[in-house]
């Protein structure tokens, strides 16, 4: 009797033990990001840690450049990806979440002294130098033009943003949310402005690796995410927002659908 006791509450441990997920994110601005001390923060870690806690689940979160974590997640790696844009070329690798968390217009920003026109015709900017972070989407707009234009990609925002600074190109690609974040810890100047109308508005999803052992916990993911909705665990509100040029005349208006948490 003893021995089947022992060995039934031996088995509760090692199923509950088994409960362990990882997920990998990439350096988002107020979605996905990590401290100098190492702790991931953000809207994406604050929902993940939510549904976990709800789940009676382990999930461990790792950051890394977009294009490794989307490469981890295609190799088998890890289970899920937070706050993922759709592509088509994604979706061969990824069972998107039903639900997204957030969403993000992109720009086209360029120095604020630039003399380029666009109307939003990204075919009429063929003779520019784009730059765009590595592993973004942005959307079926730039897809279909993308093979006319002359688009440099690099790993890391900062790199846009000096790259922009230097006069090494002319235009870069963009959402306000990671540009309004720079700006409010001074690691860029106020030197760019948007150009025209946002080239796409792009979702945020967590993104499971296909695979049919991952189908039901997915499932149970995406019901904890509707109940913690319903319980008012935190809301969905649109904030529109100024951000100001360099010289306080141009002011480009945004808005911004994200989580808010109560206190």
């Amino acid at each position: 009797m003893i021995y089947l006791i022992l060995t039934f509450i031996f088995f509760i441990n090692f199923n509950a033990e088994s409960k362990e997920y990882k997920f990998v994110g990439a350096y988002f601005p107020q979605i996905t990001e990590q401290t100098s001390n190492g702790e991931v923060q953000g809207l994406g870690v604050k929902i993940t840690n939510l549904i976990a806690e709800d789940l009676n689940v382990k999930i461990d979160i790792k950051i890394y450049p977009l294009k490794r974590a989307l490469e981890i997640i295609k190799q088998g790696k890890a289970d899920a990806i937070i706050g993922a844009y759709k592509s088509k070329e994604r979706s061969t690798f990824i069972d998107y979440s039903n639900l997204h968390f957030y969403e993000d217009p992109l720009y086209i920003y360029s120095n604020i002294d630039s003399k380029i026109k666009w109307n939003n015709n990204l075919d009429a900017l063929t003779q520019y130098k784009i730059g765009a972070l590595r592993g973004w989407s942005l959307g079926k707009k730039f897809d279909a033009s993308k093979a006319k234009l002359d688009v440099l990609y690099v790993s890391y925002l900062t790199q846009l943003f000096s790259m922009l600074e230097l006069k090494r190109l002319d235009l870069i690609i963009a959402h306000p949310r990671s540009i309004a974040e720079f700006l409010q810890e001074k690691k860029i100047k106020n030197y760019l402005k948007p150009l025209g109308q946002p080239i796409a508005s792009m979702k945020g999803y967590f993104g499971f690796r296909k695979d049919p052992k991952l189908a039901q916990f997915k499932k149970d993911f995406e019901k904890s995410f509707k109940k913690l909705l319903a319980k008012k665990k935190f809301k969905i509100i649109h904030i529109k927002s100024i951000e100001e040029s360099i010289d306080k005349k141009t002011k480009n208006e945004i808005a911004l659908a994200q989580y808010i948490f109560p206190n």
